[in-house]
């Protein structure tokens, strides 16, 4: 979508200006109603969950399949993992963490390198991970979202939950905590990592095929929150509502926005596969 007017001081109307309206919206100050992006194909391996560590190196998993690796510009690669149900991956440094989703454990890699290990913690069904800045880990484990200070140790109940049974949930660098509902189709908002979770989006309860199955932050602090089924939402600058951006509909396991790139992981009416665009 494209911004069109005069230049300033004519009235020539060969003299016309045409500006991508995101970036006529980043100057005005105001929320654009479409986001311009383009994706591109850049592996057949679909992820369920997707992270970067402070190398710049990408991570992804998938159930049933492999932990995935890439470094730079180069392609996915599988790590040769034990073929587990792994469903949910953050990194928290240099460590990696991974979970899975059939009873198992939870497996970290440190340093970036070597295979995953068991961490020892007690098994669960995981649907979710995500470190916070302090090194604290968060998880949802049977819908309910749990606490692992520091990084080590045991996974406690966290003290705050969501109205609804929670599926996924994601720690921002404001130390905001969103979580998704399973099967109510809401996004639910922590603020600070305190007082109650507050419901910020829904989306239409007829159907569970469109509850919220990503999220994501980009450089500014603007949310990002994809249905799985649906649309791609923005809350802009982690306030006021989330809009939605004209993506849709894409069937998006997970995404993660790197710098200036968004990717994510599509199936549905897409070829299966991770997708990378400019944003």
């Amino acid at each position: 979508m494209a911004w069109t007017g005069k230049i300033s001081g004519t009235e020539d109307p060969e003299l016309i200006i045409q500006t991508p309206w995101n970036l006529i919206a980043k100057v005005m100050g105001v929320s654009s109603s479409s986001l311009i992006l383009d994706f591109t194909k850049i592996s057949d391996y679909y992820m369920y969950a997707m992270d970067v560590n402070p190398s710049g190196d990408i991570y992804g998993c998938a159930a049933n399949q492999d932990i995935y690796k890439k470094t730079g510009e180069g392609s996915f690669t599988k790590l040769n993992q034990t073929v587990r149900q792994w469903q949910c991956l953050t990194a928290s440094g240099s460590t990696v963490f991974c979970g899975t989703s059939n009873g198992g454990d939870i497996y970290k890699q440190v340093g970036g390198s070597g295979n995953f290990t068991a961490t020892g913690v007690a098994n669960g069904y995981r649907t979710s991970l995500s470190a916070a800045e302090n090194g604290d880990i968060y998880t949802v484990d049977s819908w309910r979202i749990q606490k692992q200070t520091g990084g080590s140790g045991v996974f406690s109940l966290y003290p705050e939950q969501p109205e609804s049974q929670c599926r996924i949930i994601y720690v921002t660098s404001r130390n905001d905590i969103y979580a998704t509902g399973y099967s109510a189709n809401k996004l639910y908002k922590q603020t600070g990592m305190s007082g109650e979770f507050v419901e910020v989006a829904s989306v239409d309860p007829s159907s569970t095929d469109y509850n919220f199955r990503s999220l994501a932050e980009d450089s500014s602090g603007s949310i990002y929150a994809w249905q799985k089924n649906g649309d791609l939402y923005k809350q802009f600058n982690a306030t006021g509502d989330f809009v939605a951006m004209n993506q849709g509909p894409k069937e998006c396991f997970s995404m993660l926005i790197v710098g200036n790139k968004m990717y994510a992981s599509f199936g549905g009416s897409m070829s299966p596969g991770v997708y990378v665009s400019n944003m």
